[in-house]
């Protein structure tokens, strides 16, 4: 409730969060869909696991953690909602912050043929990703050991063991890597990742980096983000005055983009010019 009211347009987050248009997508999206409603019924440690199976036969294992990112990407849809689909035209679809694969999968789906690059720096979702991407045999798939942020080179990246699946694994420069709650990851500027990927033209980026979202944007040089058409980022407010979600919207617009906000931690940017 407290989204709603923080909310810029309560008549877009109310859609956006419209049950009947979640079930929709599912039918759309998933060819076992009751037996994914008949399992996700299931309680607790009795609930287990559930292979979910697409409509082009792609296959995704869901536990009781990741069926909220399935959630979120398949059934919300809130990375590609509210960009038309028919808008996102030619060029390399980039998962920023893949974790364990559910909006690769979402994106080679949706967008079948389009060269898809996902950066990972967690070895334990990378494993995930990777399986994941080789199972369903997804074409032209590039996965990219790495973080994202301002500059390259090597960062501490910090996560919370404890977790199944962690989500609040982010930069950390307070601690040293200890192999274990801590560990050192190769790093990448947007700058450097567009060029050693050779991107040209970017049809679509998705961002979730755990708070790096605006060292990675602020970062970027005219050229790069130039060479974006459109732009899905989850954020979070950091301590700086920069670091929250109306600020790096006045920054995209700045840089010719229309900017929407859906949620309050949930911008989607297409260029304007």
């Amino acid at each position: 409730m407290r989204q709603f009211w923080q909310a810029r347009s309560k008549p877009l987050y109310l859609w956006h969060n419209f049950p009947p248009r979640r079930y929709a997508n599912l039918l759309r999206q998933v060819r076992n869909w009751g037996a994914f409603l008949a399992w996700k019924r299931r309680k607790g440690a009795d609930a287990g696991t559930f292979e979910v199976v697409l409509r082009n036969g792609y296959r995704l294992m869901l536990n009781r953690t990741s069926r909220v990112e399935f959630k979120v990407i398949f059934l919300r849809e809130d990375y590609t909602w509210p960009i038309p689909r028919s808008s996102i035209g030619p060029g390399v679809i980039l998962d920023l912050g893949a974790n364990i694969g559910f909006f690769t999968i979402f994106a080679a789906k949706n967008f079948p043929g389009r060269r898809i690059v996902s950066v990972e720096p967690f070895p334990r979702n990378l494993r995930t990703l990777t399986a994941s991407v080789e199972a369903n045999h997804v074409p032209n798939c590039t996965i990219v050991n790495a973080a994202v942020s301002d500059r390259s080179g090597r960062v501490v990246f910090g996560v919370q063991t404890g977790e199944e699946n962690p989500t609040s694994s982010r930069i950390d420069a307070t601690h040293t890597a200890d192999g274990k709650d801590f560990f050192e990851c190769r790093c990448l500027s947007l700058d450097d990742l567009f060029r050693e990927q050779a991107i040209e033209s970017a049809a679509f980026v998705k961002i979730d980096i755990e708070g790096a979202e605006y060292a990675c944007l602020y970062g970027a040089s005219d050229a790069t983000l130039k060479k974006i058409q459109h732009l899905a980022i989850e954020t979070e407010k950091g301590d700086d005055d920069r670091c929250n979600t109306p600020a790096l919207a006045e920054f995209l617009h700045s840089k010719g983009f229309r900017v929407t906000e859906v949620t309050p931690s949930m911008l989607h940017a297409s260029r304007a010019n």
